[in-house]
């Protein structure tokens, strides 16, 4: 599998910032108060982060190196895990 990050041929759904959805849940409360999170296919990381600041407990997770490469910056730091979705290190219970 070739990495799109590698010759920045990533979708256009890879934001600088929150997306519209992420904020409009946030706005309506959807999401309740701060908890655990977990955002599968990351990206850059930019969701991840914001949760991360704003209080969240966030894993993150892309098959992507150079993906999560990218996304590690800034102060707040989700927990950033390199795997295949199917075989994440995460525990049954919930």
């Amino acid at each position: 599998m070739s990495d799109p990050y590698v010759p920045e041929v990533y979708r256009w759904r890879y934001l600088s910032q929150p997306s519209p959805e992420l904020m409009t849940a946030e706005a309506d409360e959807w999401l309740g108060v701060p908890g655990a999170a977990v955002d599968l296919g990351c990206g850059l990381g930019t969701e991840a982060r914001y949760l991360a600041v704003t209080g969240w407990s966030v894993l993150v997770e892309d098959i992507s190196p150079e993906s999560l490469r990218r996304a590690r910056s800034g102060e707040q730091e989700p927990l950033f895990v390199r795997a295949d979705v199917l075989e994440l290190p995460v525990p049954h219970d919930p």
